[in-house]
Order: structure tokens, then sequence, then C-alpha cells
């Protein structure tokens, strides 16, 4: 495909729920232990004890650490993913020029914003080789760079991402 010339995309933007989507996951993953164990653990021991006891107070009790321990996570995401100055730009409106296995090019859309025409970045310019790896995610290819994944929905290719992109499998290319 890279015999045909660049490959240019449609115009879009990451809606902010699925980049949080994909954030949680990250933060999942790169701290799964830390998140899990103790989440586990309580909520068996919790339960386990409601059953033990047949006491509805520990069922309440396990409830009440979801309602603490879930915006936790929102938080731990918002502050280690989303607030870093390079994923605040995975939600402006772009597109993108590929040229297969060279580089790809995200060329940031102008905005308006109170009759005012801001461009909100120069274009970025990825070679093929800093691209660590390749990741399928629902219906969106990401490209990682160290930590910044560049969002690539379906939708704004012209074809598929498997002829694209190089994947191995499905699931991950590193």
């Amino acid at each position: 495909m890279s015999s045909h010339g660049p490959i240019i995309t449609l115009s879009y933007h990451t809606s902010p729920g699925s980049y949080i989507h994909i954030a949680l996951g990250e933060v999942f993953t790169r701290h799964k232990w830390v998140v899990a164990t103790p989440i586990v653990t309580i909520f068996a021991s919790l339960l386990s004890a409601s059953a033990y006891t047949g006491d509805i107070r520990y069922l309440l009790i396990t409830f009440m650490l979801m309602v603490v321990i879930v915006p936790g996570l929102i938080a731990l995401t918002y502050f280690s993913i989303a607030l870093t100055p390079d994923n605040a730009f995975s939600v402006l409106p772009k597109h993108l020029v590929i040229i297969p296995q060279k580089s790809i090019t995200v060329i940031y859309e102008p905005i308006t914003q109170n009759d005012e025409i801001i461009v909100p970045h120069k274009p970025l310019h990825l070679d093929w080789s800093t691209i660590t790896y390749w990741k399928r995610s629902g219906n969106h290819t990401l490209a990682c760079i160290g930590q910044h994944h560049l969002i690539i929905p379906d939708t704004a290719l012209p074809c598929s991402p498997y002829t694209i992109f190089p994947f191995k499998s499905d699931i991950e290319y590193q």
C-alpha cells in the first residue's frame, strides 16, 4: 500500500468518553496489582462475612467502599494520564497523513471559539520507528509512543487498519 502514496484520514476527534475508557485500561494495566489486590481482598472478605453472619450491613459496607474506590480510580487516571500535555492534544480535531512503514503526520485543525479561529498546535511528525507498539482497543487503533497514545478510530480510515498497520495479532504487537 505504500507504493500508492500517502493515506489521508477523515477529520476526527477522540471523544472524552473514548479517551477516558482507553486511559482507564492503561492505568489498570500499569497498576493492576496495586489496584486489584486490595479491592478483591476487601470485597471478598466483606461478602464472606455477610454470608457467614447473615448480616446485611456487611453488604452495605461493600457498596459504600465501591462508591469510594471507583471515583479514586477515575481520579488516579485523570491525574496520571489525562492531564499530561501530550494527551490533551488527543481530543482535539485532527486528521492524519500516513505513509505506511515511514511516518505519520498529525495535522491539528483550526477551532472556532468566540468567532475567533484558533490553530491549536503545529503539525506533529512521527517517524514509524518511534512507535513502540501497535494495539487494538475496540474499534480504535493505538500507536503507542512511550507514555503517549495516538488514537486512530477505524471510521476515520479509508480502509481496514490491518492493511495499514503492522499487527501480528488482534491483541497486540510489540
